[in-house]
């Protein structure tokens, strides 16, 4: 889980002399955006007058997983013509925004 984490070293030889505690800070961090992978194919093509199921898309993040991604757009069936959707996700762990 990104965040700030403080390891503590500390040492004792067989005496009971006892070494002065050292520590060490380790940054995690998520910088990497999440990539969307289409569900079904990037073309499509609908009968007019029939129905569209939109089958989506999934994110994977390399700290937060799989989670689905955001649909932007709409199809009108009863009317011929190319429609884009537009897929995003925006990763949970972070403010990153992945087009």
């Amino acid at each position: 889980m990104p965040g700030t984490y403080t390891l503590t070293y500390s040492a004792t030889d067989p005496s009971g002399n006892a070494a002065l505690p050292v520590t060490r800070t380790v940054n995690v961090m998520d910088s990497i955006a999440p990539v969307i992978t289409l569900s079904g194919n990037a073309a499509m093509t609908v009968e007019c007058h029939s129905s569209f199921t939109d089958p989506g898309a999934i994110a994977t993040d390399t700290c937060a997983g799989s989670f689905a991604a955001s649909a932007s757009g709409t199809v009108d069936v009863n009317t011929p013509g190319t429609y884009a959707l537009t897929y995003s996700a925006t990763d949970p762990s972070a403010t990153r925004r992945c087009p």
